[in-house]
């Protein structure tokens, strides 16, 4: 699928090199035209500055869409997604869990049920998995990915990965070592889609997590397991998990990050447009160079 338009947007990066005080009275614009597809980007683009020394990007602006709703946006993805895959049968993608990405997997499940795509030869690695967890569990990501889209999209299972939440104690190190030496064996990940916490974090890479962290255990914040404690109810939610690092998610050549709903509007503003920082893992994209956030018009409220 490829749109063409134009369109105006605002980068405050633009507005001072990298350690110089931002001056509040400097704006700059940046005026991109070109088509875009999930896998290229072409754009003609141009700064318009008030008079002055033309200052350098210090990093590269996300792309960004902004839709009505979670399902019109998830339907652009599915459909770009379609397109990749007729392309590249064997494309590696990285997956998420949660409420987030269920309208995508809706729309990659009626795309292969409409025969538009065959997903079997995709190879797919999770970020993440509680732990410890019995993949049968009714509320493991290995359990969701099987009902949501693994099983009725026709996946191939032996080319779908999840870390493991039954995974002995004295083997996670090596288990954990063996998940990043798998994705580097499948050539890395080609596209990977995040969603986002309320707390900026990633997959379960938490405030504070270190940017070149790779796929290990860690520990779950209070918000987090707060969040999932009705859906586990009268079980407690599990206070760790495996996750990918980020550093391990900020190698995807693509990322593409969804997010939907006014409760998610001040992580995405913070990610995009805050200051780089540990804090607030999704500020650290703004550090790769192709990044595409789809937000519905409520998740994008608090975008200056």
């Amino acid at each position: 699928m490829v749109g063409v338009g134009a369109r105006l947007q605002y980068d405050p990066r633009l507005d001072a090199a990298p350690g110089q005080k931002l001056d509040p009275g400097r704006q700059g614009f940046r005026i991109a035209l070109g088509k875009h597809r999930l896998g290229w980007r072409f754009l003609v683009h141009a700064s318009i500055l008030p008079p002055g020394p033309l200052l350098p990007l210090p990093m590269p602006a996300p792309s960004l869409e902004v839709h009505p709703d979670a399902r019109t946006a998830s339907r652009v993805l599915a459909e770009q997604l379609v397109a990749r895959v007729q392309a590249e049968p064997e494309l590696v993608l990285g997956l998420p869990t949660g409420g987030t990405p269920i309208e995508l997997y809706a729309a990659m499940v009626e795309a292969h049920q409409e025969g538009r795509v065959d997903w079997s030869q995709v190879r797919s690695f999770n970020l993440d998995e509680y732990w410890p967890m019995a993949p049968a569990h009714p509320q493991s990501f290995a359990h969701f990915m099987r009902e949501q889209l693994f099983e009725p999209a026709g996946f191939d299972p032996t080319r779908t990965h999840i870390p493991s939440g039954e995974v002995a104690p004295e083997s996670i190190a090596l288990h954990c070592a063996a998940y990043e030496t798998a994705i580097r064996a499948a050539g890395g990940i080609a596209v990977q889609v995040l969603g986002i916490g309320l707390n900026g974090h990633l997959g379960f890479n938490e405030p504070g997590a270190p940017r070149d962290g790779r796929t290990d255990l860690v520990d779950l914040a209070p918000s987090t397991r707060e969040r999932a404690a009705a859906a586990f109810a009268p079980e407690k939610v599990p206070a760790r998990g495996i996750t990918m690092g980020l550093g391990t998610i900020l190698e995807a050549k693509q990322i593409v990050v969804l997010a939907f709903g006014t409760e998610k509007a001040e992580a995405v503003a913070r990610s995009i447009q805050g200051p780089v920082d540990e804090a607030c893992p999704g500020s650290l994209l703004q550090e790769h160079a192709q990044v595409h956030w789809l937000l519905d018009e409520a998740a994008a409220s608090q975008l200056r």
